[in-house]
C-alpha cells in the first residue's frame, strides 16, 4: 500500500520530491519500528492465551482459533478491539527501502492512465501475495496447539528484532 501512495505521490509530483532521502529516511526508521514492534510482541506472547470459539452458520458450525491477552480471555470486550498500528506499520514499510520503488518506477514512464492500471495491478498483487502468506501461516499455526502459535509469535517476534537491528546498522547515516 506504501508503494502504491508513493507511486501515485510521484505521478501527481514528478521531479518535486527527493525519493533517495525519503526511502533512506524511511528505512533508518523501519529499523527502529521493527525493534519496537519485536520486543512488544516478546513481551505480549508471555500472556497469550489461545482458545476456540464455536461459530454456527445457517447449518454448519466450526471452531475458529481466538487469540487474547490474558487478562481479556472470555470478556466481550476482546473480541471488539482493533488497533490501526499495523496498518501503520505497513504503511511505513512502504516508504521504505527501493526495491519496491523500483517495482513502481516503470509507472512513471507511463501515461497516466495505464500508470493508474499499472500500480492497481501492482497493489493487487501485493496484497494477494501477503493476504496468501498470512493465510497459509494461519492454516499451519492454526492446526496446532496452543504452545505452537506461542512459539510462532516468539520466534516471529525475535526475528523482527535481529532483522531491525540489521535494518538500522544498513540505514545509519553516515
Amino acid at each position: 500500500m506504501g508503494a502504491v501512495a508513493l507511486g501515485g505521490l510521484g505521478l501527481v509530483a514528478r521531479g518535486t520530491f527527493d525519493l533517495h532521502a525519503l526511502s533512506a529516511g524511511a528505512e533508518f526508521v523501519v529499523g527502529f519500528a521493527l525493534i519496537a514492534v519485536g520486543f512488544w510482541a516478546l513481551y505480549r506472547s508471555r500472556k497469550v492465551v489461545v482458545h476456540a470459539h464455536e461459530h454456527h452458520h445457517h447449518s454448519d458450525s466450526h471452531d475458529h482459533i481466538h487469540v487474547h491477552d490474558g487478562a481479556k480471555v472470555h470478556e466481550p470486550s476482546a473480541h471488539t478491539s482493533h488497533s490501526h498500528a499495523v496498518l501503520a506499520v505497513g504503511a511505513l514499510h512502504g516508504a521504505a527501502g527501493t526495491g519496491h520503488l523500483l517495482a513502481v518506477i516503470p509507472s512513471l514512464a507511463l501515461p497516466t492512465s495505464q500508470a493508474v492500471v499499472y500500480l492497481a495491478a501492482y497493489f493487487v498483487a501485493a496484497v494477494g501475495s501477503m493476504t496468501a502468506f498470512g493465510g497459509l501461516l494461519g492454516r499451519v499455526v492454526g492446526k496446532g496447539s496452543p504452545d505452537r502459535v506461542r512459539w510462532v509469535v516468539q520466534g516471529s517476534s525475535t526475528l523482527a528484532v535481529l532483522i531491525g537491528v540489521f535494518w538500522v546498522h544498513q540505514a545509519w547515516p553516515t
